[in-house]
């Protein structure tokens, strides 16, 4: 059979399946058109917003000035990234939030979840659906 696979086992086999999707091990459709090479995104990059590729942006992704984003980073529609935050090799879905000089590494956000100002989450941290790492957590 060719193809690709991937068993989704745990957290990581799911990071590393999106890892494997935009760099093109995968092979997949990514529907949205590429703004640059290994960016995809429906609307133009802020000019004050800095992304490495290979990156995925949902429809209305909110950008905070200065904030860096990838590579290996996935962010699905309606999420918020805030000023100076960081967020790479991470997985943010449908109106989760990293907020003010948050730093996520190898990090899911499940739907409406979030990472308030100055929070660290780093490999493995996976917040549920609604869920919240207060200010200043690690």
């Amino acid at each position: 059979m060719n193809g690709y696979w991937n068993s989704l086992e745990n957290w990581g086999s799911y990071l590393q399946c999106v890892t494997d999707a935009l760099s093109g091990k995968a092979n997949l459709e990514l529907e949205h058109t590429q703004q640059s090479p290994g960016i995809w995104s429906l609307h133009p990059i802020p000019k004050d917003v800095t992304i490495i590729p290979p990156c995925w942006l949902g429809k209305q992704v909110s950008l905070g000035s200065g904030c860096l984003i990838g590579p290996y980073t996935l962010l699905e529609s309606g999420t918020e990234i805030g000023p100076r935050a960081l967020v790479q090799r991470s997985v943010l879905l449908s109106g989760s939030k990293a907020g003010r000089r948050s730093t996520l590494h190898g990090t899911i956000l499940c739907p409406n979840s979030a990472a308030e100002q100055d929070t660290v989450l780093h490999e493995g941290v996976v917040l549920g659906d609604g869920a919240a790492a207060k200010e200043r957590a690690v």
